[in-house]
């Protein structure tokens, strides 16, 4: 008999045990890290100048915890677009493209990210990158 309900039992607390340890996070989001990056894509007569930031953590959302990404792209020194996204997922990613150019221009991006538990912010990062394109 004791045989038998350790049988009956066993497979339902495994099963159990499995659950639990699937569903609780290996490790809470502790830090955020941001990256910055621009790049070009040239044609015959113009181009276009992308703009990609990203804030990412490693680890678990604990369920009280948001990425916070906040970008601005500039085209020699002017601020032609800027967006911010919250989420409780990472990485958070906001990416930006230029009109058509044909001139020199200097592009830059700066990226800010932002860890929040419970509403407060623990943890900050930010990140540039700045590229000039010769012109076509």
């Amino acid at each position: 008999m004791k045989k038998t309900l350790l049988k009956k039992l066993g497979i339902p607390v495994f099963v159990a045990t499995a659950l639990i340890a699937y569903a609780t996070p290996a490790f809470a989001w502790s830090s955020v890290s941001a990256y910055a990056t621009v790049t070009f894509t040239d044609y015959a007569s113009y181009y276009y100048a992308k703009g990609t930031g990203k804030v990412s953590s490693s680890g678990s959302n604990t369920g009280s915890q948001a990425l916070e990404n906040y970008s601005v792209f500039t085209r020699d020194g002017e601020v032609i677009d800027s967006d911010e996204s919250r989420e409780g997922s990472s990485p958070v990613t906001l990416s930006f493209r230029s009109d058509r150019e044909g001139d020199s221009i200097t592009w830059d991006l700066s990226v800010y990210g932002y860890l929040y538990e419970d509403g407060e912010e623990i943890d900050s990062d930010e990140d540039y990158d700045g590229e000039t394109h010769p012109g076509i």
